[in-house]
C-alpha cells in the first residue's frame, strides 16, 4: 500500500515522503497516529504544488539577498559606544548588535549573515563581511568613543 508520510517516522522517512508499506502497518500504526495518509492522485498533485511554491519562495529570497548585497556593499556605519581612555570598549561589538543596527537602517540582515574576524573590542575602523545567500558584501564599521 502506498502512503504519504505526514510526520517523521523513524526508519521510514520524513514528511512528504511517499513510501510503500504493508497494509497492516498502515492501518494499525500509521493511520491511527496520523503519521500517514493513503496516497491519492490529489495528494500527489498537492505535494508537487507545495514543492513548486517552496522552490519559488527560495529563489525569490535568494534574489532579494543578492539585491541587498549590492545595495549595502561599501556602506559605512558608525557606532558610538562607551569606552575607557585607551579606547577599549566596555562591551564588545558583536555580529548580533551590528545586525540589529543594520535592520534599523532598513537592511534586513540576520546575525548569522554578519562575519567578523574577531569580536570588536577597541575603537577604530573595521571591515565586516556579510554573506547574503551566494553573494558577499563588505561594510565599514567605525567605532567611536561615546
Amino acid at each position: 500500500m502506498k502512503v504519504i508520510l505526514l510526520k517523521n517516522v523513524q526508519g521510514l522517512g520524513g514528511p512528504g515522503d511517499v513510501k510503500e508499506v504493508k497494509e497492516g502497518y498502515a492501518k494499525n500504526f500509521l493511520f491511527p497516529q496520523k503519521l500517514a495518509e493513503v496516497l491519492s492522485d490529489r495528494k500527489v498533485k498537492d505535494i508537487s504544488d507545495k514543492q513548486k511554491r517552496e522552490e519559488k519562495k527560495k529563489k525569490t529570497a535568494q534574489k532579494n539577498k543578492e539585491k541587498l548585497a549590492s545595495k549595502i556593499n561599501g556602506k559605512s556605519f558608525k557606532f558610538s559606544l562607551r569606552a575607557d581612555d585607551t579606547g577599549t570598549l566596555y562591551t564588545k561589538l558583536s555580529s548580533k548588535y551590528i545586525a540589529e543596527r543594520l535592520k534599523k537602517s532598513n537592511f534586513m540582515v540576520n546575525e548569522k549573515d554578519v562575519i567578523l574576524s574577531a569580536p570588536l573590542k577597541k575603537t577604530g575602523e573595521y571591515i565586516a563581511e556579510l554573506r547574503l545567500g551566494g553573494s558577499k558584501a563588505k561594510i565599514k564599521i567605525l567605532i567611536t568613543r561615546k
